[in-house]
């Protein structure tokens, strides 16, 4: 079996890739659930944020213990996902991806993003970016900061 390897921690590994400063700012890190056993894609995110001087908080529900992944476990989910999932994304959703409606996804949202006290929330998955926003935190993809600099600059630093 081949050994697989996130973008993220590909672009860590490669000394030539041209870092953003992001001049110290501090903003919160959002873990996702659907990546809780990837511990090497864990530490890249936060090996590059480190090298674009980024200062991060983390959340009590990190790295393996994290329970997050935005609106997507509010509803039902797509077909392929189990297939293509981690076994712990196939053993332990009970109780996940039940249909709730747009109205209470957006409030579970907003609930959720409470928890955040830092002006910007980084993560590495478009689900839990979707969920961010929908809570109406800050959020920013770390794609975005690797490849959007300038767009980047004004939520982290204005």
């Amino acid at each position: 079996m081949r050994e697989v390897h996130s973008l993220w921690e590909l672009l860590d590994q490669d000394d030539a890739f041209p870092l953003p400063d992001y001049s110290g700012a501090c903003v919160t890190l959002q873990d996702c659930w659907r990546l809780r056993d990837r511990s090497a894609t864990h530490g890249a995110v936060r090996s590059l944020l480190s090298k674009m001087n980024l200062r991060f908080q983390e959340l009590p529900a990190n790295r393996e213990k994290a329970d997050f992944c935005g609106k997507s476990l509010c509803r039902p989910q797509v077909a392929r996902n189990p297939q293509l999932a981690p076994k712990h994304y196939r053993e332990n959703a009970a109780g996940l991806f039940e249909p709730h409606t747009e109205e209470e996804q957006t409030r579970l949202m907003r609930e959720y993003c409470r928890r955040y006290e830092t002006k910007a929330v980084v993560c590495s998955c478009h689900y839990c970016l979707e969920g961010i926003l929908a809570g109406g935190a800050n959020g920013l993809h770390i794609a975005q900061l690797l490849f959007e600099p300038e767009k980047c600059r004004e939520a982290l630093l204005g």
